[in-house]
């Protein structure tokens, strides 16, 4: 029960922060609304691998449940209000980030890792 109650809480907290922005976008620019999109994006997808909540019908990602449907929920709102054009700009964003962020961890796998100064390996 608490944890339903959390996501939902989650949910309006993040909701609400994101059509505030989303509603002043003519007097504080469309680029912030965009960059709050694009930081929630890294953490929905980390979440989405490696945090779940036990809810009453199985496990849940608040990652997949909240932020990733919000984020559609956003660019479908903004699809709505703006054009195509505007819409296009941060998938496109996202989508090279998602390249970016790929070709930079296939990079840094090949480190050689260094314990913990206690002898612990790192994650």
């Amino acid at each position: 029960m608490l944890n339903g109650a959390l996501l939902l809480a989650e949910a309006v907290l993040y909701f609400g922060a994101m059509v505030t922005l989303f509603r002043f976008r003519r007097r504080i620019g469309l680029g912030v609304f965009i960059c709050a999109l694009g930081v929630m994006h890294f953490l929905e997808t980390y979440l989405a691998s490696v945090f779940y909540v036990a809810l009453p019908f199985g496990l849940v990602s608040p990652g997949s449940a909240v932020l990733f449907s919000g984020k559609l929920v956003m660019i479908l709102l903004l699809y709505m209000k703006e054009d195509a054009a505007t819409v296009r700009q941060p998938i496109y964003g996202l989508l090279l980030g998602n390249a970016l962020m790929i070709g930079l961890v296939l990079i840094l796998r090949l480190h050689a890792v260094s314990p913990l100064p206690d002898g612990r390996m790192p994650d």
